[in-house]
């Protein structure tokens, strides 16, 4: 008799248990949908933002906002505000579509060594700046550069071809040093023996931007 009871009774128990789990998500769902749309709605009540909040699974945030404005002190109200008025242990990741960093290696790279990156001065998102290409060729044994503009920095760029030494440590096979002055109009050449493949060739200089330009070498 047992027997049957369960076996009558099993649809049942199954339906009860999906019940039981899809009331769990509805309750997450509810309980998330107006916590998402106050904090759209005080954010545009008081900074006029418009925000887009998309959810994440945990790991490692749980939601993701994003904007697109350029003004840094509304940067800071907002993390102001969304640390007071999000859920409490809720973490969450920024995306600003007008903010763009950018970082270019001058040399090589250790990965055994940790690297720690920090701004020693206010950074300015607001202020555009035009790329200012360095354009760099070689022909008949000479390597040539001309910028698209002339600079309004004086930019020192190293060309070179470096090779193990058997000891351990490396040597130059050949390299080109350029002192492009501030105003530089002319192309500017030095002599080279090595290799016309920019793939072997290391570039470095002292100045990647300014107030007026972001300098980027590339290979014509």
């Amino acid at each position: 008799m047992k027997a049957v009871c369960l076996a009558v009774t099993l649809p049942v128990v199954q339906i009860y248990n999906e019940f039981r789990i899809w009331k769990k998500r509805m309750d997450i769902k509810a309980g998330g949908s107006p916590q998402v749309c106050m904090l759209q709605k005080i954010v545009k009540d008081t900074l006029d933002i418009d925000l887009i909040i998309s959810e994440g699974n945990g790991k490692p945030v749980d939601f993701i906002i994003h904007t697109s404005f350029t003004d840094v002190d509304k940067e800071r109200q907002l993390f102001a505000l969304l640390d007071r008025y999000k859920l409490a242990g809720k973490s969450y990741m920024y995306e600003n579509a007008e903010v763009e960093y950018s970082q270019q290696w001058s040399g090589f790279v250790c990965e055994r060594q940790t690297l720690l990156i920090q701004w020693q001065g206010y950074v300015c998102e607001v202020k555009t700046r035009e790329v200012n290409y360095i354009s760099a060729r070689i022909n008949n044994s000479r390597i040539y550069v001309k910028l698209d503009y002339p600079p309004t920095s004086d930019i020192r760029v190293t060309y070179a071809i470096y090779r193990d030494n058997g000891n351990g440590g490396i040597e130059v096979v050949c390299s080109a040093d350029f002192q492009i002055q501030k105003g530089e109009k002319n192309e500017l050449s030095k002599s080279w023996n090595g290799s016309s493949n920019p793939l072997e060739i290391e570039v470095r200089q002292d100045v990647y931007r300014d107030d007026y330009y972001i300098y980027t070498t590339r290979w014509q």
